[in-house]
């Protein structure tokens, strides 16, 4: 994703310019930060690039997840294949109490 242009605003003045800003946000030219007496508060970006920036935390909280797995099982003496065979069986026992025994 290409660095785009922060715009800066104040609160009143982006009020009064929403309707542009949000276009210009949603074409993808501009990241408008509106401030508040002269302090920055809210960001207004266009969908898809928010859409990301979900996607970016989704993969950063997975991440620390799975960080914090390998360091719980690696202090219980548990390796990565006991680890895998568990992770298995516990998906096989949620689908059994979701969808009733496998065919």
């Amino acid at each position: 994703m290409p660095d785009k242009t922060a715009v800066i605003i104040n609160a009143s003045e982006a009020r009064q310019r929403f309707g542009q800003l949000i276009k210009r946000a949603y074409r993808g030219d501009e990241h408008i930060i509106v401030q508040k007496g002269g302090i920055p508060i809210v960001a207004i970006i266009s969908l898809p690039e928010y859409e990301e920036f979900r996607r970016l935390l989704a993969l950063r909280h997975l991440e620390e997840m799975n960080r914090t797995l390998s360091q719980e099982a690696e202090a219980h003496g548990i390796s990565e294949k006991k680890l895998l065979e568990i992770s298995e069986e516990a998906k096989k026992e949620v689908y059994r109490e979701v969808y009733g025994e496998s065919s």
